[in-house]
């Protein structure tokens, strides 16, 4: 599965550590091309905290149910033209992930190999 998407431009400046992270990271998966990391490996988990940004969560152990009424608030409020008309006014760029997508990203990053770690820790420091 490949998480690779494109960060907010709005959200993104020169100073960033974002930005930094990006550049190290192609840096390493052009060296990493011919060993046995794969370059989108490497960026998938770089990449991955700028998707997630800045997630809700609530324990593991919550209740079905509960989980699925605030999945549900939350993709609502995210669809709310007077919550996007607030966001649009002060200029915040509004890029919503999904639980579900959350949950895929999240089993990703546990999955991902330890090679794979160390080379993007290398990439981003």
């Amino acid at each position: 599965m490949s998480l690779v998407r494109p960060p907010s431009l709005g959200m993104t400046y020169p100073g960033n550590k974002a930005v930094q992270a990006f550049d190290g990271c192609f840096q390493s998966c052009a060296r990493a091309h011919n060993a046995n990391v794969s370059p989108h490996q490497i960026l998938d988990f770089v990449v991955a905290s700028e998707v997630l940004a800045r997630p809700f969560v609530a324990p593991p152990e919550i209740p079905a149910d509960r989980k699925a009424v605030l999945r549900k608030a939350f993709d609502d409020t995210m669809k709310d033209p007077a919550f996007l008309a607030d966001a649009k006014k002060t200029m915040i760029d509004i890029n919503p992930v999904s639980g579900p997508e959350v949950d895929d990203i999240v089993a990703s990053l546990y999955a991902t190999p330890r090679d794979v770690v160390q080379k993007a820790m290398r990439a981003i420091n």
